[in-house]
């Protein structure tokens, strides 16, 4: 058991249910029956899964519903790389240095003065390493040896992620320049609409900004938990391209997230998500939950068949 992680979902009671499914006590309970018990903990209301309108419980009813086995390959961070380069070509994510079985496999040598290591298979498992000599490789491995032997599955009931085989890999080293690096976050709606969440401030010590800007890079009026909006941040000028990409990534899928980073002017692809929040976001005002939910058509749900959509 992970006694930080118990520690803190002691300090916020939100949290406490999915951190303790994370650790083990609720492996016997139904998906069904856990998402729900999680979502009033951490959205405030108990969900409709039958009949789901807003987004956050139209998350959970594709987590439960629309299990596309090529989901697996999309949201394991090393897969995924090769689907991004057969549909929409080259050069449109970080170049992978080395791939690992295991964490005691994990040698820095060969690699570059600056790189990144990744764990696969979770959404936390990074370790930069900004000057090779001063990085700690043995620390690093113990950190990565936790995250690796995590399933991420068990936290929000993501099942894309319960039979991804674990890896660790190294990766190129993303230099944002004076800015840092800046995370653009496209919501892939079904009706077309692509949403954009901009993270500043993610990998410094300084606040995490959160802002949301439609296809024309208008902000809208959306806040997400208690992190400030940036309104005035200017578009990427990649950000065209950055909508190329993700609408064909993202065709014919009821939903999905799929982030980049901006390098030099070129868009590079960090991962994709289907269920952001694991389906807990906190959008203020509310209605923003219920609008998100009307842009997606659970109707195109994978039903089993290639082509086929789902009965919904």
């Amino acid at each position: 058991m992970r006694l930080d992680g118990i520690k803190k979902g002691m300090r916020n009671p939100a949290l406490l249910f999915p951190v303790l499914g994370r650790n083990g006590f609720f492996h016997g309970m139904s998906d069904e029956r856990y998402l729900a018990k999680c979502f009033r903990a951490r959205v405030g209301y108990l969900p409709d899964l039958a009949k789901p309108v807003t987004f956050n419980e139209k998350m959970q009813w594709l987590k439960l519903n629309d299990r596309n086995p090529l989901y697996t390959k999309l949201v394991d961070k090393v897969a995924v790389k090769s689907f991004v380069e057969e549909r929409v070509g080259f050069g449109y994510v970080p170049e992978t240095y080395h791939v690992w079985e295991k964490p005691e496999d994990v040698e820095i040598d060969s690699l570059p003065d600056r790189f990144v290591i990744k764990t696969n298979h979770d959404n936390a498992g990074v370790f930069i390493c900004d000057d090779k000599s001063r990085f700690d490789l043995a620390a690093a491995k113990r950190r990565i040896a936790k995250h690796y032997s995590h399933n991420f599955f068990w936290a929000g009931r993501e099942w894309p992620y319960l039979d991804v085989a674990p890896k660790v890999f190294a990766e190129e080293y993303l230099d944002g320049g004076s800015d840092g690096l800046v995370d653009y976050k496209l919501f892939c709606f079904s009706n077309g609409r692509i949403i954009t969440l901009v993270m500043t401030d993610r990998f410094s010590n300084a606040e995490t900004s959160k802002t949301f800007f439609d296809e024309n890079w208008t902000p809208l009026p959306i806040k997400e938990g208690i992190h400030p909006t940036l309104p005035d941040i200017t578009p990427p000028s990649s950000f065209s391209r950055m909508k190329e990409i993700a609408a064909n990534l993202s065709a014919g899928l009821p939903f999905v997230r799929v982030d980049f980073y901006q390098i030099n002017g070129r868009p590079l692809l960090g991962e994709m998500t289907f269920y952001p929040n694991s389906g807990f976001e906190l959008f203020e005002p509310r209605e923003w939950d219920r609008a998100f939910g009307d842009w997606i058509d659970l109707s195109l749900a994978y039903s089993g068949e290639p082509g086929c959509k789902s009965q919904f």
